[in-house]
Formats: structure tokens, C-alpha cells, sequence
């Protein structure tokens, strides 16, 4: 092959690896982000769907602070978090804002990058979660593990088990070579969807970008995959 050119699939196979992946100018719908300044809470950037969230105008809120917006009870509630070490991502559930007259309750979260703050919102989980609930359904994804002795027997039920805790469509156990080209291993899905049990794929499928990612935020193996649609 001429030095120049391309196939088809190496040239998607290079697009992958070189994308910018962990800054795709879109967040996932269901939530939004705010970027501020610190200390002054100053909006820096903001997602587009905050018009349907809080009935704001982007444009018009950007470069105005927290506190002309937020109410004060929330605005509290955020320095109270700031005021400590804040190393890592800190949860703050159940926050009031208005959506219009409306009162509305957003989880929060918070965490710190490149001089940043960065403020995610999205609804609270229908659902009640206890923590009782919790430690019980720990137990039950690591009761199965404990008697397995095999590794492929092992990566097998942590699928299944991951896979009924989480009620994902697909779970499966991806491992790499020392070249970084991977092979499923394990794989627990629903009844519909087409099984990559034993496939093999190149180093290109998850680039060094993504791997590197995922090392970084560990939470990005747990989230849902939905349609990035706000701007940011």
C-alpha cells in the first residue's frame, strides 16, 4: 500500500485514535453542566438545555455569578463544600431550585479541573436507595465470587452478577494484551442483542486516549450510554 492512501477502515481506525474523545463539546442530555470561576462563582460556560432545566437563557447567564441565579439556601449549600479540601468529586443531593414558580430538586455534584469548577445537575433517581439496600445488594454480587475458583468461571459470574445488580443490556470483561489489542472474555446480556463472546479486536477499538480516560474517571465505566445532545 502507497504511503498515501488509506482504506477505508485503517482511515476510521487512525480517526478513532486521534479524536477527541474527552472533550466533545456535548454532555448527555438528562443533566447540566456548569463551568464557574473560583472564588467568585463567576458562569464561565454553561450547557445549552439549561433554557429547559431552569427556564434560563445561556447566552444571557453567562458571565453573571451563581448567586444572581441560584437560590440562596442552595448557594449555601455549595460554599459550605467549597470551604473544605475538595480533592475529589462531592455528591450533594436533593438542591432546590425554580423552574419558573416551580420548585424543582437537582442532585449535584462538584469537582475541580484545570483551575475550574465544574458543577453537574441532573434529577434525583426515582427510586429510594437506603444504605441498607446497598450493603445488601453488595453482598449479593460478592457471594457468587467468593466460591469460584477458576478465572474464567470468575469473569463470567462478575458479568452476570454486575450485569443483573445494574440491569445493563450487555456487560462484558474486555481483556487486553501487552499490545493493547483485546478479546471479550466474559459476557452477560439480554435475550435480544448479538453475543462478542470470544471476539478479538485491535488496539484501535479502545485508543490509548480512552484507556487513559478510564484510569482517570472510574465512573465512566458505570455510567448509562445515552445521546450527547446539549452544547456546551
Amino acid at each position: 500500500m502507497k504511503p498515501h492512501l488509506l482504506t477505508a477502515q485503517l482511515a476510521s481506525s487512525v480517526q478513532c485514535a486521534i479524536d477527541i474523545i474527552h472533550t466533545p463539546g456535548y454532555i448527555q442530555s438528562y443533566g447540566l453542566l456548569f463551568v464557574l470561576d473560583e472564588p467568585s462563582l463567576k458562569i464561565l460556560q454553561v450547557s445549552s438545555n439549561v433554557s429547559h432545566f431552569l427556564h434560563l437563557d445561556p447566552q444571557e447567564i453567562l458571565g453573571t455569578l451563581l448567586n444572581d441565579i441560584f437560590p440562596p439556601e442552595t448557594l449555601d449549600s455549595i460554599q459550605e463544600i467549597l470551604l473544605q479540601n475538595l480533592t475529589r468529586t462531592a455528591q450533594l443531593p436533593g438542591l432546590l431550585f425554580y423552574q419558573g414558580d416551580q420548585a424543582l430538586y437537582l442532585d449535584a455534584s462538584l469537582h475541580r479541573y484545570q483551575g475550574m469548577l465544574f458543577l453537574e445537575l441532573e434529577p434525583p433517581c426515582v427510586e429510594e436507595f437506603s444504605l441498607l439496600k446497598l450493603n445488601q445488594l453488595i453482598e449479593k454480587f460478592l457471594r457468587p465470587l467468593q466460591t469460584v475458583q477458576e478465572v474464567d468461571q470468575f469473569c463470567q459470574t462478575a458479568a452476570q452478577q454486575f450485569q443483573e445488580l445494574t440491569g445493563f443490556d450487555r456487560v462484558m470483561i474486555y481483556q487486553f494484551d501487552k499490545e493493547w489489542n483485546g478479546a471479550v472474555i466474559a459476557e452477560a446480556k439480554n435475550q435480544v442483542l448479538e453475543s462478542f463472546l470470544g471476539l478479538h479486536f485491535p488496539a484501535t477499538d479502545i485508543p490509548a486516549l480512552a484507556r487513559t480516560l478510564f484510569k482517570r474517571n472510574d465512573w465512566w465505566r458505570y455510567r448509562s450510554i445515552r445521546q450527547l445532545k446539549a452544547t456546551i
